[in-house]
């Protein structure tokens, strides 16, 4: 299973570490997902702030450290407010919370 927003992510780490899962279910709601492997039904790849909040509140389930991925973001704007002083602010936030990591 994997969190909806990382389905290309998600085909990469299968190849990778040569997993074939039988079924694949993709959600753009984490807890969704969560509550299926608390449940007992398969493994996910959620974001890692959904998978600890849960763990501490008790839910019974594990994070494999091995596996911890990484998932590039992105963020993207109309060229046409480039010059806009609430564009420039909210960049200026974004850059301080998503420090820029060369390739």
């Amino acid at each position: 299973m994997g969190y909806g927003g990382s389905s290309k992510h998600l085909q990469q780490f299968w190849r990778a570490n040569r997993i074939s899962p039988k079924r694949q279910i993709l959600c753009d709601y984490p807890q969704a997902i969560l509550d299926l492997v608390i449940n007992g039904i398969g493994v996910a790849m959620v974001p890692s702030n959904k998978a600890e909040a849960a763990i501490c509140d008790s839910r019974p389930l594990s994070v494999l450290e091995e596996y911890r991925q990484t998932m590039p973001m992105h963020f993207i704007y109309a060229g046409e407010y480039e010059d806009n002083p609430d564009l420039q602010l909210l960049k200026q936030s974004v850059e301080e919370i998503w420090p820029i990591r060369p390739d």
